[in-house]
């Protein structure tokens, strides 16, 4: 999954509850597969670096520190959750997973993200 793009998209939503809703499906992909964080180890790093302070018995389980940071993100204000975003980006862009999503993102003249017509391709029934 390409966590780059989504936290760039979280970036122009106005709402503060899809912008909950999208870190909700970030920390979800980030913590669950192991495709970022090989080993345990690695993602107690990395959740450490966020500034979530959780229980070592916690740190062992995947499942539990999910639900943890989500339970923690469900409490957060706007501020915060916009923090986390940036946090998020700061942690992973240095990710080999996430280093060629840097080099082959696509803009428009103006620099925006090409959000939608990604979209379109993707789900287009004329392929």
């Amino acid at each position: 999954m390409r966590v780059i793009t989504k936290l760039d998209k979280i970036k122009s939503m106005k709402s503060e509850e899809n912008k909950r809703y999208e870190l909700y499906a970030i920390f979800s992909v980030l913590i669950i597969e192991k495709q970022h964080f090989k080993s345990n180890p690695d993602l107690k790093k990395f959740i450490y670096s966020l500034g979530f302070d959780f229980k070592e018995y916690i740190m062992k389980s995947r499942p539990m520190i999910l639900s943890k940071v989500l339970k923690t993100i469900s409490l957060s204000k706007n501020e915060e959750i916009i923090q986390y975003s940036n946090k998020i980006y700061d942690a992973i862009k240095g990710l080999k997973s996430e280093e060629e999503v840097i080099k082959n993102k696509k803009t428009r003249k103006n620099g925006e993200e090409n959000y939608i017509e990604e979209l379109l391709q993707k789900f287009s029934r004329n392929k």
